[in-house]
């Protein structure tokens, strides 16, 4: 996919500005800004970066009210793009829903299913702000989803394996938490759940014992003074009471666990509403990358979780009418026992067996429950020791397939090399190094660096960044353009700036690919004449801050 232009209308439909790009190689957005005392304040009103955010919403930028002032709703912006080396047209209208695509309006999602687009991978070619790392455009660290998207970029054969590896990575450790939270309530170490299980199972076994020594003295008992079918009728109900509320027990143990679940997964669905209104309390602009993640996660939620949670939450309420259900009858027959046991309490002998029967009772069923909690950790420790071979499993798959990659991890390395030599005229060492990480801890599988060594000035972070970038340009089949934003090149020397530029220009022709720049004068003027000349030849459009005429939209606006 190329971007071939792009059109401005503003809400009376007039064409405002038609900015057309170079399919291949180098394509400048110029930023002159003529107040040299306001360069950086001037240098973000011209409109540079809102250029950029326009072919990113072009593309398929989930939101509009975090992207763009509302002063923008009903200007339209239509891109013709080259899709599958066939020249279209994608239109949006700020403000509102949908996408037209050859003339006909689609949802957004279906838009971007239709064309291919994947803006997880797209964030990584589409640069509009400094980052902290090298291939997280989010996070002082990267998650496990940047590194997928790493590999799927960079067209290695175990992404599908790395996706299932992560996932089963992190499913062993929801049900560690679990685990955790379960032993704090029982009050128990891992290490004593076997000991804990074979001692509550003897004392149930001699609980048994004694509730039949008792039902035998039970038989023995001279009653003769008692009617024997009132005697007959407290046995059966007694005994039916037990296996009632035996039952009952069992229902409320599965609805424990149940809700357990249910309470898991309400922490992560608060979790994430609880982080975006913080957002919106602090109005900050979010960018479409962070909203983006948002509506990913909402959309998680609602298609993953939500079926099962409803699931739960009638199997809840089954239960709650079963329990409710038991509790009228086992009321019905406390409520008979009472009486039999009235009429025959003269006896002491009898009155004394039958309240150790009720405490046996009583305690066989918090030994139950202990065994079912007991039971339920074992069964998930097993679980865990399985999904453990199973993560092993899949990491060595991964590393068999990761070694056919060394020589093409050595190519990149070779080319870093000779990238640093083109942009800094000492003494600077690079090392490219992504490798299968040896610490069982870390969420990812893999480790991601890029060193600088030597006399690299204050950009070494942001040269890095920009080397990180060139490996993906270079080396993926996935991406046929690149863009940088005036601000990924800030606290670079203007000396490296223009070597840079002209680094991804000789990419970009190499590749036939193309590599759109928005560039400021002061990042680079007075330097080089050629390069002054080569920009003037190779700029698209150039913006300033003398009048409203030369800002991208032609007006005022905040």
């Amino acid at each position: 996919m190329k971007i071939l232009k792009i059109s401005i209308f503003n809400p009376q439909e007039d064409l405002v500005r038609e900015v057309k790009f170079n399919k291949e190689g180098l394509s400048i957005i110029l930023g002159k800004i003529m107040d040299a005392k306001q360069k950086e304040k001037s240098s973000n009103s011209i409109g540079k970066t809102l250029l950029l955010l326009f072919i990113n919403y072009i593309l398929g930028s989930n939101s509009t009210s975090k992207l763009f002032s509302k002063f923008l709703n009903d200007w339209t912006v239509e891109g013709e793009v080259l899709v599958n080396n066939e020249e279209v047209i994608i239109k949006r209208v700020i403000g509102t829903d949908g996408v037209f695509y050859k003339g006909q309006k689609y949802e957004l999602e279906n838009f971007k299913e239709l064309l291919g687009i994947n803006r997880a991978e797209l964030e990584k070619i589409f640069l509009l702000k400094y980052r902290e790392n090298i291939i997280s455009t989010r996070f002082p660290n990267p998650s496990i989803k940047d590194f997928e998207v790493f590999c799927s970029l960079m067209n290695f054969d175990f992404v599908e394996d790395l996706k299932k590896y992560d996932k089963l990575r992190d499913e062993k450790e929801k049900k560690s938490k679990s685990i955790k939270e379960m032993l704090k309530i029982l009050e128990i170490s891992l290490k004593d759940i076997k000991k804990e299980l074979f001692n509550i199972n003897k004392q149930l076994e001699e609980k048994e014992k004694e509730m039949s020594d008792l039902n035998l003295k039970l038989e023995d008992l001279d009653l003769t003074s008692i009617n024997s079918n009132i005697v007959k009728g407290y046995t059966q109900n007694s005994d039916t009471l037990k296996k009632l509320e035996f039952k009952r027990y069992k229902f409320q143990m599965e609805n424990d666990n149940l809700r357990r679940y249910l309470e898991e997964s309400n922490k992560l669905d608060k979790g994430s509403l609880m982080i975006e209104n913080l957002y919106k309390k602090a109005k900050v602009d979010l960018g479409d990358k962070v909203v983006k993640r948002f509506d990913d996660v909402k959309g998680f939620f609602e298609t993953i979780y939500q079926n099962r949670l409803s699931t739960i939450t009638k199997e809840i309420r089954n239960n709650d009418d079963q329990i409710k259900d038991l509790e009228s009858q086992i009321d019905s027959l406390k409520s008979a026992i009472k009486v039999e046991l009235k009429i025959i309490s003269e006896s002491k002998l009898y009155q004394e067996i039958i309240n150790n029967i009720s405490k046996i009772n009583s305690e066989i069923q918090d030994l139950n429950y202990k065994r079912g909690s007991l039971s339920s950790l074992n069964d998930l420790l097993f679980k865990i020791e399985k999904m453990e071979e199973e993560i092993e499993i899949k990491k060595l798959e991964i590393s068999r397939k990761f070694e056919a990659y060394q020589e093409k991890l050595t190519t990149i390395n070779n080319f870093v090399y000779e990238c640093v030599k083109d942009i800094f005229a000492t003494n600077v060492t690079v090392f490219f190094d992504f490798a299968i990480s040896n610490n069982g801890r870390k969420k990812s599988l893999f480790d991601l660096d890029l060193t600088l060594d030597g006399d690299t000035g204050e950009g070494r972070k942001a040269v890095k960044n920009i080397l990180m970038d060139f490996i993906i340009f270079k080396f993926s089949n996935k991406s046929e353009f690149l863009i940088h934003d005036s601000a990924c090149f800030s606290g670079i020397d203007s000396r490296n700036i223009i070597s840079i530029i002209l680094l991804g220009k000789r990419i970009a022709e190499e590749e036939n690919k193309q590599y759109i720049v928005s560039l400021n004068t002061f990042q680079y003027s007075g330097i080089d004449s050629d390069f002054d000349e080569l920009i003037n030849s190779q700029k698209v459009i150039e913006l300033t801050d003398e009048g409203v005429e030369n800002k991208l939209l032609r007006v005022e606006f905040k």
